[in-house]
């Protein structure tokens, strides 16, 4: 599925009730999408990135550790949502 850089797909932004909203549901619909597979689907990355950090920490890891670019954990973490 295409998304954009925070996670949404067309689907996000098509208002619900509308031609756009129809097409798009149909054509998931079509490709044996549906809507509670696509939730799981937009979930998956998040998860992993909680995981992530949780085995980070629990490492003895800082999130305020800055990397070369002066850019902490906890900074892209926040513009990852």
């Amino acid at each position: 599925l295409l998304q954009d850089v925070n996670g949404n797909i067309p689907l996000d932004y098509a208002i619900e009730g509308t031609e756009s909203s129809f097409i798009l549901l149909t054509y998931l619909d079509e490709h044996g999408v549906d809507l509670t597979s696509l939730r799981q689907i937009k979930l998956q990355r998040p998860l992993a990135m909680l995981t992530d950090v949780k085995h980070f920490l629990s490492g003895g890891g800082n999130v305020d550790e800055k990397n070369d670019e002066g850019v902490t954990l906890l900074h892209m973490a926040c513009a990852s949502g």
